[in-house]
């Protein structure tokens, strides 16, 4: 576990422990909220990564498979005709 995801995790059981204490969370609570938020923006962004990864070897693909039947064309084109 990393250092971050302890910070976050001592966070929330300290607001658990004292959820019944007259203690002012609204910081905490809009700090952990923030984090939540940011965690799950970079969830999106790294599904959206590997999707436009895969958009990229696919169209990779298709540019070699094109040149292959290009040269194959022109080969056919340039083979003597007996």
């Amino acid at each position: 576990m990393s250092k971050v995801e302890k910070v976050i995790q001592e966070a929330k059981a300290w607001r658990k422990k004292h959820e019944g204490e007259s203690v002012d969370f609204t910081k905490l609570d809009s700090a952990l909220t923030l984090w939540e938020a940011k965690v799950m923006h970079l969830s999106d962004t790294q599904a959206q990564l590997k999707v436009a990864k895969n958009a990229l070897r696919d169209a990779k693909k298709s540019v070699s498979d094109g040149l292959k039947e290009t040269k194959a064309s022109r080969k056919n084109k340039e083979a003597p005709q007996a």
